[in-house]
């Protein structure tokens, strides 16, 4: 379990890492765009194409940042009002469902990265499936993030550990 940990929080800062620089990439492709536009008055034909593919690697990265640090957006009313066993049931009901889903996903995401084939962006003449694949690896990063999750609070409830109830807007 330790080891998973280790693994757990080393893609989780490697994951960090490329959310920040990716954001950084688009931050600077904008900018680059507005100088050369209003500045030179010769607009450079790649940076907008650039900050799109980089805004779709940035979006499904982080949404496996934030699975893999519970720090997604959940309906948690509940979750007050439930004993602790039914908080971890509940929790781990959710994350077996979201993690079929996410899963769905990065099967229909890596199907539409074949399709793709050979197609290539029109200023960038990047291949269409590498620009897709950010779908199945960051849906994937966070199916996988989710069973874990399940696993973790199943194995709350089979040791029957109490439930922290912290305060709202906190993670729990």
């Amino acid at each position: 379990m330790d080891r998973l940990i280790t693994i757990g929080a080393r893609l989780g800062a490697l994951l960090r890492w490329l959310v920040a620089f990716a954001f950084a990439v688009m931050v600077a492709a904008a900018i680059a765009q507005v100088i050369s536009r209003y500045v030179f008055n010769r607009p450079l034909g790649w940076t907008e194409e650039l900050a799109r593919l980089v805004m779709l690697w940035w979006t499904f990265v982080a949404v496996g940042l934030l699975a893999s640090s519970r720090k997604l957006m959940t309906l948690d009313a509940l979750l007050y009002v439930l004993p602790g066993r039914g908080v971890h049931a509940v929790r781990a009901a959710a994350h077996l469902v979201a993690a079929v889903a996410a899963l769905w996903l990065t099967w229909l995401g890596a199907r539409l990265v074949l399709l793709a084939g050979r197609q290539v962006t029109p200023a960038l003449d990047l291949p269409y499936g590498w620009v897709y694949l950010s779908l199945p690896v960051g849906l994937g990063i966070a199916g996988v993030a989710f069973v874990v999750h399940a696993l973790v609070d199943l194995g709350h409830l089979r040791r029957d550990t109490p439930v922290v109830r912290p305060g709202i807007g906190a993670d729990i």
